[in-house]
């Protein structure tokens, strides 16, 4: 497993460049919304409970090792 960590101020461009991935797509977590715009909304109501916070994105991208095959299930639970 390849791991890779980044921090940032904010969601919606994040979200809007992992929608624009021609791969990408939604396979877990504990949040409503199923598209960039429905998802930043939620974590924009997430971060007003801590309007101090500064970089308030974190995001942990993950890739299989070469030769390794995954499919949605084990990521969603590799996510968790």
């Amino acid at each position: 497993m390849i791991g890779k960590q980044t921090k940032g101020r904010g969601f919606r461009h994040l979200l809007d460049y992992l929608e624009s991935r021609e791969d990408a797509k939604l396979i877990g977590g504990n949040m409503s919304g199923r598209n960039a715009r429905e998802l930043a909304r939620e974590f924009k109501l997430s971060r007003q409970l801590n309007s101090d916070a500064d970089r308030v994105v974190y995001h942990v991208s993950l890739s299989a090792a070469k030769g390794d095959k995954l499919d949605d299930e084990k990521w969603s639970e590799i996510g968790d």
